[in-house]
Parts: C-alpha cells; structure tokens; sequence
C-alpha cells in the first residue's frame, strides 16, 4: 500500500511539472520559403539544363533505336537465319541500352537534384533552429505536408521569421 502511494505521489508530481512547464509550438511552411530562396530558382535552372541534355540524347538513342529496326524489319526477308537472329539480338541489346540509359539519367538527375539542394535545406534548418532556440520554441512544425491534424490558436506562424533570418 506504502509503495502504491509513493507511486501515486510521483506520478502526480511529474504530471504537475509538466503542467507547470507549458509548450510553445511554432508552424511554418517549408515549400514556401524555399521558393522565396534565389538559390532555389538557380538550383531549378541547372536541374532543367541538365535534364533537357538527357532527354536528348535519349531521344536521339530512341530514334538510332528506331531506325535499325525499321531497317532490319523492311530487310529482314532477305536475311539468311544467322543473321536474322544476329541482328534481332543487336535489336534487343540496344533496346536494353536504351532503357538502362533512361533509368541511369532519372538516377542521376535525381541525385543531382539532392545533391544540389542539401545546402539549401541545410540553410533553411539552421535558420529554424536558430529560431527555435532563440524565442524558446519546444516545437516547430511544418504544415505544408498534411500531418498537422490540429492546429492551436496559440501555436505561432514562424514562416516570416525564417524568411527574415535568411535576409529574405
């Protein structure tokens, strides 16, 4: 009985420091300083560049791709077995040449993209938690995503602090 009191008594005890602490809970909406950023619309310019060089020269393998098969398909009657075969397996590496160029340039590009804006979300999380730490905040949370089922009145919009923190 003796130890279900203390039991009680902390229980109630931390409940009551929790209560005594409060939380202060800030929202932003990270999509929306990211595009404020000019190294954003810079780093958005170097992806487009980039993907526009592959996708022609994917369009260029497609249309090489293309053209031996058109060729082999008008000429193939003429063909002996040994070479139908030999020239329907060349049809069938290039094609596989093609697709793995196309999954290795969506890699790439992908990786570039990260690559290229990991210093931008590095930026943009150094200003949040400058924020956070400087005004006191237990949470910041960001409400472009959908998670945020409820949002308090008292939980404060702290978009235009990182902007200004960024010197935006």
């Amino acid at each position: 009985m003796k130890q279900l009191a203390t039991f009680l008594f902390l229980i109630g005890i931390t409940f009551y420091s929790f209560a005594q602490v409060g939380l202060k809970v800030g929202h932003l909406n990270v999509p929306e300083i990211l595009q404020k950023l000019p190294e954003t619309d810079s780093v958005r310019a170097i992806i487009e560049k980039e993907t526009k060089e592959l996708e022609d020269l994917y369009t260029e393998l497609i249309q090489e791709y293309d053209t031996y098969f058109d060729k082999f398909e008008s000429e193939k009657e003429g063909y002996s077995e040994l070479v139908r075969r030999t020239k329907e397996t060349e049809i069938r590496e290039k094609a596989a040449k093609v697709q793995q160029f196309n999954q290795n340039a969506n890699q790439q590009i992908q990786k570039r993209n990260m690559e290229l804006n990991q210093p931008i979300y590095e930026k943009v999380n150094q200003a949040i938690t400058s924020i956070a730490t400087r005004e006191q905040f237990t949470y910041v949370l960001d409400t472009s995503n959908g998670a945020v089922i409820y949002q308090s009145p008292n939980s404060l919009n702290i978009t235009s602090m990182v902007l200004k923190e960024l010197g935006l």
